[in-house]
């Protein structure tokens, strides 16, 4: 019942109190018990000892201790999400940093080429515009394969071992599985 409740509900919330949601719940619990508790009474032996109230202690405070857990993960859940937004904040400014350096240098290659060999800086510039290629699709997924990570740092050796001829050479060695 509580779920139906919260999913029609949520449909009408504005977005700021879609996430408080969860307090439906409990509130709903203490509604159900105001409207109901008076209908049924218990019989005692001894009219004197009236015990009412201590249903209503137990809900609330059961209702206290819902509302307090679901305080608490709503809490780290906030921050373990603003920890993941962090790292891939730093990760991308990262990738923004070297990325420059490694592009600057690599057209200056094939500015270098072009004069001396053009058929040498036309393979490069194919070979730059793969890597750049890979590297933007790559950035599009959260999570990437292995094997396109290894395409992509092939790519980046292979432009590398252009740039620095015989002073780089590199050999990958992956299984399949």
């Amino acid at each position: 019942m509580f779920n139906l409740c919260e999913s029609v509900f949520s449909r009408y919330l504005p977005k700021k109190l879609y996430h408080t949601i969860w307090l439906l719940r409990p509130f709903s619990i203490i509604l159900l018990y105001i409207l109901i508790g008076p209908v049924v009474n218990l019989p005692t032996t001894n009219p004197a000892a009236q015990v009412t109230f201590l249903p209503i202690v137990i809900m609330l405070l059961e209702t206290s201790v819902y509302i307090a857990v679901m305080l608490m993960f709503k809490q780290q859940a906030y921050y373990f999400q603003s920890q993941l937004q962090a790292q891939k904040a730093e990760l991308q400014m990262l990738k923004m940093q070297s990325n420059p350096h490694f592009l600057f240098n690599t057209l200056n290659l094939i500015a270098s080429e072009v004069t001396l060999e053009p058929h040498k800086a036309k393979a490069l510039i194919y070979d730059l515009s793969d890597l750049l290629r890979q590297t933007i699709e790559l950035t599009k997924h959260q999570f990437v394969a292995l094997e396109q990570e290894l395409k992509l740092a092939e790519l980046y050796l292979v432009l590398q071992q252009k740039r620095f001829a015989d002073r780089l050479t590199f050999d990958l060695d992956c299984q399949s599985e």
